[in-house]
């Protein structure tokens, strides 16, 4: 190898180590971010004792009469751009009449409940009525502290975003 392309791969392979090393640092810094919110683990026990539940029940039953409905949960991470995804679970419905959700791009009404890193003891839920190919309301953004999210207000918000959408 000549020695001009030795400088060069090793310069390539520095940069690039560095470039990881930096992205290293910063989840490392977003983790001590994650332990240090006390309402992180609240949130986590939340979902899975009552949002998920009830949203699970309300999609056995959708999907008993055709419709399709799909249920995610992620625990917060970096997405390919580097920003932030915050611990959430989201509740994704398409009426029987729009096919499957699958690996759809386009938009899906959808129910979510997420953490803030910056608002302590705050949930935030994300309501979007917007079928595929039609447009209207784009959703909605409502906060709630962490005490208030019970299995009666999941259920309320489920069936509020179902009547807005089968009633158009």
């Amino acid at each position: 190898m000549k020695d001009e392309t030795k400088s060069k791969l090793n310069s390539l392979i520095e940069m690039y180590d560095k470039k990881l090393a930096k992205v290293k640092n910063t989840l490392e810094e977003h983790k001590i971010i994650q332990e240090d919110i006390s309402s992180l683990s609240e949130f986590i026990r939340i979902r899975k004792d009552v949002i998920h539940p009830v949203m699970e029940a309300l999609r056995a039953e959708l999907m008993r009469n055709g419709h399709d409905c799909v249920i995610s949960e992620n625990d917060g991470a970096y997405d390919s751009k580097g920003k932030i995804q915050t611990p959430r679970i989201i509740m994704k419905i398409l009426p029987k009449d729009y096919g499957e959700i699958g690996d759809r791009e386009d938009f899906i009404p959808h129910v979510s409940f997420f953490i803030s890193y910056k608002r302590e003891k705050t949930i935030f839920m994300h309501v979007s009525n917007i079928l595929p190919g039609r447009g209207t309301n784009t959703g909605s953004l409502s906060e709630f502290n962490l005490e208030k999210i019970n299995s009666d207000l999941v259920e309320q918000e489920v069936i509020k975003l179902l009547d807005d959408i089968f009633n158009r």
